[in-house]
């Protein structure tokens, strides 16, 4: 891509110097930046890679490359220059929008001028987003933020928080800027390890990003530590059905019998990995929600889930981005929510809202929401929801709760923030549900009314 610019006096001799400035200018097409290799790959694709080209002269003294200032000015199909930085700031925008990219610069002397990609100034920024995306016993799966003009990264893990880090695999842990995901293993089960991660380009090391947590998984399938859980009581309930009359006597709950059968053994998701799945609920947009999940984003099924699911739970004058984060979570969820279908995703949104009187909006208020779809008590907690569905209780149970037996507190926490149980029992919940019409004379339509519901399913308080 290099270019000889030459000149000549009246005389027809070379002119190599100059007693003013002037401009030199070279435009290229998206293939030809494309055929260019990046500072990090084989092509020049994106507008991180390309704003670091630098215009240069060739050094014949020392025979190298010497940058100069340099600007750089995308333009469309048109011709137009691109002013708003935003349209062309991903992949897919800067290959759909932009047509041309002109690199110029100030000189003084003419030569053998060329762009090139500039590794001067510092390292890469550290990267971010690092998390949790799955694991073992004996091994974790984590997951991080692609780092623009990253060749590759080091991951860094100690025994104990603020400990002594040390790098793992060889130098460097991943080759590849352009992968963002790193198994470790041969670890402890039940074990918490501590990391951090740096990108790495031809400048050298970034600084290293927070330390983060994360855990093996228990050798018996236990949860993990952070954050109560909620294990519903296996229980086989089974309404009775009477020829006689009924009277005015209010209808007694069934009291839940455990089964003959062993509870499954279901292990909570880690508290490190809903924190990563909140974050990203909050924070990213769309397609991004979609991908964590292996997914593509759809747009025809966003609009029909708004429409027939967020239309219901968000007021109309709710701030499009917080209502938007509502549309992908019940569209996509996320990794530890899968197992939850969109419109009981939209449930726990409800009662979410039902708990604190508002819909989520901040991370911490997402963290809740996943905690909740996961059967773990939420970190805010509310004293007016407790006080409020303790008369709940008392009705449903004829006593007030004991919140030292942990079969009346689950009924309560469960009515409250609307716990989802880790697995359902389909006859437990038909059965929950002919009791709830006997006690209240009315089928369960509300958010409230469903937690009820699920109170009485899986908390295993009795009469």
């Amino acid at each position: 891509m290099a270019k000889e610019i030459k000149a000549t006096d009246s005389s027809g001799n070379p002119i190599t110097t100059l007693n003013d400035s002037i401009t030199v200018e070279m435009t290229y097409s998206l293939a030809e930046l494309a055929a260019t290799a990046s500072g990090s790959d084989t092509s020049i694709n994106t507008q991180a890679e390309a704003d670091t080209l630098k215009m240069a002269y060739w050094d014949e003294t020392t025979s190298n490359w010497v940058t100069k200032p340099t600007t750089i000015t995308y333009k469309d199909s048109s011709g137009n220059i691109i002013i708003d930085m935003t349209t062309i700031d991903t992949a897919s925008e800067f290959s759909t929008n932009v047509a041309t990219a002109t690199i110029s610069a100030a000189t003084d002397h003419f030569s053998l001028y060329a762009p090139v990609v500039s590794v001067d100034g510092a390292p890469t920024s550290a990267p971010s987003g690092l998390a949790r995306t799955s694991g073992t016993t004996t091994s974790i799966t984590m997951g991080w933020t692609q780092v623009s003009g990253a060749t590759g990264y080091d991951i860094y893990r100690s025994a104990t928080s603020g400990g002594t880090f040390a790098r793992l695999g060889s130098e460097p842990t991943v080759s590849s800027g352009s992968t963002v995901t790193y198994a470790d293993s041969s670890l402890t089960a039940g074990t918490t390890y501590y990391y951090k991660i740096t990108a790495l380009n031809a400048v050298g090391e970034s600084l290293p990003s927070s330390e983060v947590s994360m855990a093996t998984s228990a050798s018996t399938g236990g949860a993990s530590s952070g954050g109560g859980t909620y294990t519903p009581a296996p229980t086989t309930q089974t309404p009775t059905t009477t020829t006689e009359q009924p009277t005015t006597t209010e209808a007694a709950p069934k009291t839940p019998v455990a089964s003959t059968e062993p509870a499954a053994t279901v292990e909570a998701s880690p508290i490190t990995q809903i924190i990563s799945e909140s974050t990203k609920i909050a924070t990213a947009n769309a397609e991004t929600v979609a991908q964590a999940v292996g997914k593509s984003r759809d747009l025809g099924l966003e609009q029909r889930y708004q429409s027939t699911i967020v239309a219901r739970i968000v007021l109309a004058n709710t701030p499009a981005a917080t209502k938007a984060r509502v549309v992908n979570f019940v569209t996509y969820g996320t990794s530890t929510t899968q197992v939850l279908g969109a419109g009981e995703r939209g449930g726990v949104v409800n009662s979410f809202r039902t708990a604190y009187g508002k819909v989520p909006e901040s991370e911490a208020d997402w963290q809740d929401v996943v905690k909740i779809a996961n059967g773990r008590w939420p970190s805010t907690l509310s004293a007016a929801r407790e006080k409020t569905v303790s008369a709940a209780f008392k009705k449903i149970y004829l006593r007030n709760a004991d919140r030292a037996n942990p079969f009346d507190d689950a009924a309560v926490t469960v009515m409250a923030y609307g716990l989802r149980p880790s697995a359902r029992n389909m006859n437990s919940e038909k059965a929950a549900i002919n009791i709830y019409k006997g006690i209240f004379k009315k089928g369960p339509s509300s958010a409230a009314d469903w937690d009820a519901v699920r109170a009485i399913a899986y908390s295993g308080a009795t009469r």
